[in-house]
């Protein structure tokens, strides 16, 4: 998978999903494809890692605070994937 191909993978999640919240696996599946993005490009575009920072911060808060919300997370990462897959 490269950096355009993940991109508009998860646009593709994103458009076909009314999902509100993304579970810890969920973001886990999506990591691991930045995984295969490395694997295959040898490093992650700018906007990739920035997405790669938001997933794993969200992984950390939902391991460890109880009262973070899920939600505003998978708007923002929506609304940034969506963004991007119309620009490129």
């Amino acid at each position: 998978m490269t950096n355009y191909e993940f991109v508009k993978w998860m646009a593709g999640y994103f458009t076909l999903s009314d999902a509100e919240t993304l579970s810890k696996k969920q973001l886990w599946v999506m990591n691991n494809h930045l995984n295969l993005v490395t694997a295959v490009e040898g490093v992650l575009g700018p906007f990739n890692q920035e997405v790669r920072a938001m997933i794993v911060h969200q992984i950390d808060q939902l391991e460890h605070d109880d009262d973070y919300s899920p939600a505003e997370f998978t708007t923002a990462l929506r609304e940034k994937i969506l963004t991007q897959a119309e620009n490129i």
